[in-house]
């Protein structure tokens, strides 16, 4: 299921609901520390479950353009994008993301994740 990856991009996905104890824009805030000529892209798959976070993931699409939120997805469609990305980051502060990280490693995507018990 693994699709070939941009060659013109480095696309990293974040899958999973927006949700406060998921820190799910912890890794579009790194992008301040990503020169522009890296051609570096956050992808953003899960749904928000508040107002509060679907007004932060509008101000981050309106404000970095390296920045894509698809929203919730069908499981199916959602592993499609997920195959397509170089990366997966699951940035928890308080619990992992076992089963989008089960995903990853059995479509060959690369897992970077916070250090959180029930992750490492």
């Amino acid at each position: 299921m693994r699709q070939a990856p941009s060659k013109t991009r480095f696309r990293i996905a974040v899958v999973g609901h927006l949700r406060s104890e998921k820190d799910p824009f912890c890794a579009v805030r790194a992008l301040r520390h990503v020169e522009r000529s890296a051609r570096v892209e956050v992808l953003q798959i899960g749904g928000a479950l508040d107002a509060a976070m679907r007004a932060e993931a509008k101000m981050w699409v309106g404000r970095e353009p390296r920045y894509r939120w698809l929203g919730s997805l069908p499981h199916k469609r959602a592993m499609r994008w997920l195959a397509t990305n170089h990366l997966l980051v699951v940035s928890s502060v308080m619990e992992g993301g076992a089963n989008v990280i089960c995903e990853a490693a059995r479509i060959g995507v690369p897992v970077l994740v916070s250090r959180v018990p029930g992750v490492n």
